[in-house]
């Protein structure tokens, strides 16, 4: 200790980082959880040993213990992207190596190391573009009409809920609004004049894109959904504008693709169209026009069903939807019900009346909807094509209803008792197809066959299986 201060920083860490490592090669977890926790604090003034620095974080990510690679992606990554800014390694070294492992991860079908990958992606993109965003460019003072005090470069955090409002650095004498209005006419009008880190950005983006595109990431759900939440995280904490400007573009591009291959029935990648999904869920919302909204949402549930692609193109979404944003769930769902009605009148209506009630099925069962969704827009939707004249229709109706019946039954809700009657009826009245007949069935044995997870029978359905098979 007393010789410390005569010694080069470069050799006090370069010995403290010898001890990390050697910690965080212990069998021990309480051992490799100090080393990592040192380690982030070393980060910062052991720039000249980067690259030792970053092997030890993918080492972390692949430590056996859940709690230490969660620490790493939230901790570990940001703090590391930091030295690797200041490095000028971050796009060379950490991010390359990052895509590198992603796209292995995808060709080799390692599922959970996709999830991983794409987690820290999202710390990365968030550590890369605030530590631009919130760099204190006009003054060090506090003005009274701001609640933000004065922030110095070093004490910006990587990663926040929310950056920081560029009006609190401006006085009174000063027009911010005319420099927002600048700076979003510059992005605007000459998207080539953007800041080195948008650039890499919108590469990055593209890239994790093609990466699912060519994943089978319909049939991993849990992929899908980590890429809603990462798109989501930049909407949220990047903003409005941001969004219109550079999130926005990325998905057009793609979308207009896919649409153009729908209109000239070319073959599509159906795993591209997440895109769609994403796309309907995070950047439309905040975009605050429902119009163009509802119409998006209607034109894909059309393409979709006519081309016959899977249902898990918006299940999905709305299953992230219903989970992460409850209160926009209705939206949805009113603009499927609204649009079955109105497809009476299409020629192909009843493909698309088909398509939204194998919808219905699906969301049902992928999560618990909330009660008001249940009693305002599932059930009269289902109700509805309970009773619709196509067979085709009815067929789905069946599966639909004994999925939102189940759901009422096992959680007690007031709302089961809505579910009986339009299916009495439709018993009653006879003339079942054998499809539809064994539809029934299934539906029933729903009801009166209690699960492993639920014990509850319903008296009512038995009563219907027993009069009517």
């Amino acid at each position: 200790m007393a010789i410390a201060p005569y010694v080069p920083i470069e050799l006090c860490t370069s010995l403290l980082l010898s001890l990390v490592l050697l910690m965080c090669e212990s069998n021990e977890l309480e051992i490799r959880t100090l080393g990592l926790k040192s380690a982030c604090l070393i980060c910062p003034v052991a720039e000249h040993k980067y690259n030792q620095l970053e092997s030890l974080m993918f080492n972390f990510l692949k430590d056996p213990v859940e709690k230490c690679v969660k620490d790493t992606v939230n901790i570990f990554v940001p703090v590391l992207a930091r030295s690797a800014l200041m490095a000028g390694k971050f796009s060379t070294d950490l991010c390359s190596r990052i895509m590198s492992n992603l796209t292995k991860a995808s060709s080799d079908n390692e599922w959970k190391s996709v999830l991983l990958y794409l987690d820290v992606l999202r710390v990365i993109v968030l550590a890369k573009l605030a530590y631009v965003v919130n760099v204190q460019i006009v003054r060090e003072v506090t003005l009274n009409n701001c609640d933000i005090q004065s922030v110095n470069l070093q004490e910006v955090s990587l990663e926040q809920e929310y950056f920081m409002d560029l009006q609190c650095y401006f006085s009174e004498t000063e027009d911010a609004k005319l420099l927002l209005v600048a700076a979003n006419n510059l992005i605007k009008e000459k998207p080539d004049v953007r800041w080195p880190e948008l650039s890499w950005f919108v590469s990055t983006l593209k890239k994790i894109l093609d990466v699912v595109s060519n994943t089978k990431v319909l049939n991993h759900t849990s992929i899908y959904e980590l890429l809603i939440s990462l798109i989501s995280s930049y909407v949220d904490n990047f903003g409005v504008p941001f969004t219109q400007y550079i999130l926005k573009p990325i998905f057009n591009d793609v979308i207009s693709e896919l649409e153009h291959k729908m209109e000239k029935l070319h073959p599509v990648n159906v795993d591209s169209t997440v895109a769609v999904g994403v796309y309907l869920v995070t950047i439309l919302p905040v975009l605050d026009d429902s119009v163009q909204h509802s119409e998006f949402l209607q034109k894909w549930i059309m393409y979709s069903s006519l081309r016959g692609l899977p249902v898990k193109i918006f299940s999905v979404p709305l299953k992230w939807v219903a989970e992460h944003k409850e209160e926009s769930l209705d939206f949805y769902l009113q603009h499927l019900r609204e649009f079955a009605a109105s497809s009476c009148e299409s020629s192909s209506g009843s493909t698309i009346r088909t398509y939204i009630a194998s919808l219905i099925t699906e969301l049902l069962n992928a999560t618990e909807l909330a009660e008001r969704a249940l009693e305002r827009q599932v059930l009269p939707a289902v109700m509805a094509l309970l009773h619709d004249e196509d067979v085709s229709v009815r067929e789905e109706a069946i599966s639909a209803w004994g999925s939102v019946t189940r759901t009422c039954l096992i959680r007690g809700l007031a709302c089961e008792a809505a579910c009986w009657a339009p299916a009495h009826d439709v018993l009653a009245a006879g003339g079942l197809s054998p499809r539809e007949a064994a539809r029934t069935a299934d539906a029933l044995a729903l009801l009166v066959l209690p699960t492993v997870d639920n014990h509850a029978v319903s008296e009512k359905g038995l009563w219907l299986m027993f009069c009517y098979f």
